[in-house]
C-alpha cells in the first residue's frame, strides 16, 4: 500500500503574528508623529525667514538697478504683513496690490503663512541707490516653539539664522 504524504501549506500569517506587527508599528508611529510635527514647523520657519530675506535683497537691488530709494514696510501684530514700495507714499501691506515695485505687487502677510507669528516691532526699511539701509533691527518669525531670525547689515546684506534649527537642514546660529 501506498501512502501519500500531504503537506499542508500555510498562507499568510497567524493572528499572533498579525497582532504583534501591528503593536510593533503602532509603537513606531507614537514615537514619530511628534517629530514630524516639529519637522514642520521648522520647515515652515525656514521657508519663511528665506522667503523674507529674499525679499529684503530684492529690495536692495531695485535700489540699485533704479537708483531711487526702495521702502520696505513691516507691520508686526497678530495680522502681521510686510510689502515693498518704489514710491515714499506709504503703503497698505494688508490690501491686496498696495505696495507695489515697477508696477508689480511685492507684499505677503499672515493670510500666506498660516501658523507663523512675526516677534518684532512694526518699522519700515529704506535702501538708498547705493544698497544701505537705513533701518536693521531684526525679524524674527516663530511657528509652535521654533523661532528663525532674519537681520540685515548696515549694508543691506541680509542673513538667516536660528538657535532651534542648528544642526537641521544648515542653518547658521544666531
Amino acid at each position: 500500500m501506498r501512502c501519500l504524504s500531504v503537506k499542508a501549506q500555510t498562507q499568510g500569517f497567524t493572528l499572533v503574528e498579525l497582532l504583534i506587527t501591528l503593536s510593533v508599528v503602532g509603537i513606531i508611529m507614537a514615537w514619530a508623529i511628534p517629530s514630524m510635527g516639529q519637522l514642520f514647523e521648522r520647515g515652515r520657519v525656514r521657508g519663511i525667514g528665506e522667503e523674507f530675506g529674499a525679499v529684503l535683497s530684492l529690495a536692495r537691488s531695485e535700489a540699485m538697478m533704479s537708483n531711487a530709494s526702495v521702502y520696505v514696510q513691516i507691520t508686526a501684530g497678530a495680522d502681521w504683513c510686510w510689502g515693498i514700495r518704489d514710491s515714499a507714499t506709504a503703503c497698505n501691506c494688508k490690501a491686496a496690490n498696495s505696495c507695489t515695485v515697477r508696477g508689480q505687487a511685492r507684499q505677503a502677510s499672515v493670510v500666506q503663512y498660516s501658523g507663523i507669528t512675526m516677534n518684532t516691532g512694526s518699522f519700515d526699511m529704506i535702501f538708498d541707490s547705493r544698497g544701505t539701509v537705513t533701518a536693521t533691527a531684526p525679524v524674527e518669525f516663530q511657528s509652535g516653539k521654533t523661532k528663525g531670525r532674519v537681520s540685515i547689515s548696515a549694508v543691506g546684506r541680509t542673513r538667516t539664522c536660528s538657535d532651534d534649527l542648528v544642526g537641521w537642514l544648515p542653518l547658521a546660529s544666531c
